[in-house]
């Protein structure tokens, strides 16, 4: 299969063109699938249910409900990642009910061969715990990861890959090799091709020389039955 696959593996913005990014939903708002918008160029997209709703999720009744619209979105070949998942020692909900809801996801992307993008803030204990409980065989993804370099090389020990932003610790970022490496843009307004720059002018390469790998990185990711780009 020949397609045009994204760079940008998380963002909260439309992107333009259509296909340069994978766009995060949460399962109310997810939009309808329309597979003739499929063809030319796709819009990719990610489904979870974040940390923060968690909690008023629960408090109105809509756990179960948000759980069934998420394995039913899982169905669909435009949504390519579970995510953001994740767990917060900030949200209000308490952590074993985020860690139940965070499981339930993480299931559901081995379920779906589908990998998870991870929202992550004080609670490092408890995913390495759920990681080693479930041993995945799908790519766990640390998204906006702003972390030392200890921690960096800690999670890539684990097999996590990790994603950066638009902050970053530079020694973080060095650390990574080139093959665990991906970029999101998130919430902020810097352009995928800005981020590119700076991200590889600290990697000490060029834009030219890191795009191939951050390509090859995604397929192999999100993307593992598609062979090439456009």
């Amino acid at each position: 299969m020949t397609a045009t696959l994204p760079i940008d593996i998380h963002t909260h913005h439309t992107p333009t063109p259509p296909a340069t990014a994978i766009v995060c939903h949460t399962p109310a708002d997810v939009p309808p699938y329309c597979p003739a918008r499929q063809a030319t160029p796709p819009t990719w997209l990610s489904v979870g249910i974040h940390p923060w709703d968690v909690g008023p999720a629960q408090k109105a009744g809509q756990l179960p409900r948000l759980l069934a619209l998420l394995a039913g979105a899982l169905a669909r070949p435009d949504v390519v990642a579970i995510g953001e998942a994740g767990l917060d020692k900030l949200a209000t909900a308490p952590m074993e009910l985020q860690t139940d809801v965070f499981l339930q996801q993480a299931r559901m992307a081995e379920e779906t061969g589908k990998p998870l993008v991870i929202h992550l803030v004080k609670a490092q204990a408890e995913l390495l715990a759920a990681h080693r409980m479930l041993r995945p065989t799908v790519p766990w993804i640390l998204h906006g990861f702003r972390g030392k370099a200890q921690l960096a090389t800690d999670y890539l020990r684990h097999g996590f890959w990790l994603s950066f932003g638009e902050h970053w610790q530079a020694e973080a970022l060095r650390t990574v090799p080139s093959d665990r490496l991906l970029l999101e843009t998130d919430d902020c307004p810097t352009p995928l091709p800005v981020l590119l720059q700076r991200v590889a002018q600290a990697r000490e390469t060029t834009p030219e020389r890191l795009l191939p790998t951050l390509r090859d990185n995604v397929r192999r990711v999100f993307f593992p039955s598609f062979c090439c780009y456009y």
